[in-house]
Formats: C-alpha cells, sequence, structure tokens
C-alpha cells in the first residue's frame, strides 16, 4: 500500500515553480443548484462547489506574538472534479483591533468573509475544532454587523491526523487538487505550510510517528482538510436528499 505521506507534491523545487494566481473576474450564483460560475479573462467560465475551511487561532505568530488562525476558499470544478485552493487569509480576531495608538495588533476576518461573498459566493465553512470553540466563532459570526452575508460555520470530524492527512494526500496524489503561488522565494501559505510540515516526520518510518496530535499540524493544512470533507458531506447529503424525496431536476447542460 502507498504511503501518501511520503509524497510531496507542493515541492516543485526552482525548475517548477507554482503557477500565478488565477482569479475569476466575476461569478454568478445558481441557486438552484447551490453552484457559482466562476468569469475569466479566457472567457470560458468554471462552474464549481465552493466551500471553505478554517483553522481558529492556535498557532504563533513569532512577529508579533499573537495566535493566529487561517481561512481559506476551496473551488472544485463540477468539470473534472479539481479543487482549485483560491483564496487564503491570517486572521486573529474576527473585526481588526487596534491599540490607543489606532496601530493594528489583531488583522479581523470580516472583510475578508465579505470579498469572499462578493468574489465567489461562499458561504459555507467549515472547521475541526472543540466544540466550545466552534459555538464561540459561531456566535461571534452571527452576531456580526460587519458581515454582509453571514456564513454557516459547521463542524466536520476525522477519527485521527493519520486519517486526515490519508484524505489530503490521496486527493493529491490523484492531482485533484491545485493551489496557487508566487515563487518559490515567497510561497503560498499552502506551499509553505507543506514544506514546513513533510521535514518534521521522521526518516525511514514511513511517515510521521504515531502519536501525531492535531496541534502538530500546520493551520494551512487542518483548514484544507476542513473544507475538502466539508465539500464531499454536502455531495453525500445532497445525494441522499435525492433519493429521499425525489425532486424535479431542472437541467443544466454545464453540471457533470
Amino acid at each position: 500500500m502507498t504511503d501518501h505521506r511520503e509524497h510531496r507534491p507542493f515541492d516543485a523545487g526552482p525548475e517548477e515553480p507554482p503557477p500565478p494566481m488565477r482569479k475569476p473576474q466575476s461569478a454568478t450564483l445558481i441557486e438552484e443548484a447551490n453552484l457559482v460560475a466562476l468569469n475569466f479573462a479566457d472567457g470560458k467560465p468554471m462552474i464549481c462547489s465552493v466551500r471553505g475551511g478554517i483553522a481558529f487561532p492556535r498557532d504563533i505568530d513569532l512577529d508579533n506574538k499573537t495566535k493566529t488562525g487561517i481561512a481559506i476558499v476551496i473551488c472544485r470544478d463540477r468539470r473534472t472534479g479539481v479543487s482549485y485552493i483560491q483564496e487564503t487569509c491570517r486572521f486573529s480576531a474576527l473585526t481588526n483591533v487596534l491599540d490607543a495608538d489606532h496601530r493594528l495588533i489583531h488583522h479581523g476576518l470580516d472583510a475578508w468573509l465579505n470579498r469572499m461573498w462578493a468574489d465567489y459566493y461562499c458561504r459555507s465553512f467549515y472547521c475541526n475544532e472543540d466544540i466550545h470553540v466552534t459555538n464561540y466563532w459561531d456566535g461571534a459570526i452571527r452576531d456580526a454587523t460587519t458581515l454582509r452575508q453571514k456564513p454557516s460555520l459547521d463542524r466536520v470530524s476525522w477519527s485521527s491526523v493519520s486519517e486526515m492527512e490519508r484524505i489530503v494526500y490521496s486527493m493529491l496524489d490523484g492531482n485533484q487538487i491545485k493551489y496557487w503561488g508566487s515563487s518559490p522565494q515567497k510561497p503560498s501559505e499552502i506551499q509553505d505550510a507543506f514544506l514546513r510540515y513533510e521535514p518534521t516526520r521522521r526518516p525511514g518510518t514511513g511517515g510521521r510517528a504515531r502519536n501525531t496530535t492535531a496541534a502538530d499540524v500546520p493551520a494551512a493544512i487542518h483548514a484544507m482538510a476542513c473544507a475538502l470533507i466539508g465539500m464531499d458531506v454536502d455531495r453525500l447529503k445532497k445525494m441522499r436528499k435525492r433519493v429521499v424525496d425525489k425532486p424535479v431536476e431542472k437541467e443544466y447542460p454545464y453540471v457533470v
């Protein structure tokens, strides 16, 4: 059996830098199908499912000593099944927090969430946190007056870190996950997380030690796993609803 944890898909090396960011010029919400059409400069729209993943603050930022989390948005092409890690955001609060001199000390998430709604119609986010942490942030989002569209926040789960790794790396091995970057000198959040994460594996043991805990997983990988699993949870729920309710399905020639 292949150990997916030994694969290094994000370390392309200097000969093969990650592609430049490809952002849509506009987006169209397909409300009935819960899909989004992303319109690019080449005139070819991508019909996709859009979901987000969040790892709430737990890492230590060595620059300012504040705990930071990360949120990401993934767009899955309905035609190819490829998931694009499209956007990321580091944050340490829901709204910006300034000190007495009006200097930013905590970067807020709300402006980014508003942009993700405007640019991608992303309104569903997933996390894998303690229920109390989830309830705290869910309540903060619901009470926020700065959010134009308040996204849902749901929990997903995995039995162990190794199961989470298996899910992520099996998709990477199958070329079902793509990410955007800048250059080897300035890696993206996801690329940097994988480069930092993989060297911690013990050589000759076939991957990470079996006692790896969630705290060992970079927040970017954690958030990515939440979004990917959440997307599949939604798909399975939709399939189950079709079997039970048997609704009349409308024709969408561009949806596979």
